[in-house]
């Protein structure tokens, strides 16, 4: 589940969409720090200045991207879901021409 994309968002707690430890992985109550490698990659600071803002919307979760169609359809479709998710799809874009089945899979840094 991602971090809410406004709203309060904590270090630790107990909340879904709200706890950034939650969203780590981590126990919620488990020591937290914005500086944390773990904190940063999250946010995609790697450096420099970061504050709670950078956090809105982040998430853990792969993406997969799903494009064109089966050997004999050639779709103009670009889906995307959650890895991790049960397989809701939600439509991307859009190829400028038909294609066959093409793939692309993402972890939650390197979208």
């Amino acid at each position: 589940m991602a971090l809410n994309s406004s709203g309060p968002l904590s270090f630790g707690g107990s909340t879904a969409g709200q706890s950034i430890n939650l969203e780590l992985g981590v126990s919620a109550t488990a020591e937290a720090s914005i500086n944390s490698s773990a904190f940063r990659t999250l946010a995609g600071v790697p450096s420099g200045a970061i504050s709670l803002n950078n956090f809105y919307g982040k998430s853990t979760a792969a993406t997969g991207f799903f494009a064109g169609g089966l050997t004999s359809f050639a779709w103009t479709t670009i889906n995307s879901t959650t890895i991790a998710s049960t397989g809701t799809f939600a439509t991307f874009g859009q190829l400028t021409t038909g294609r066959y089945t093409a793939y692309n899979a993402s972890s939650a840094t390197r979208l």
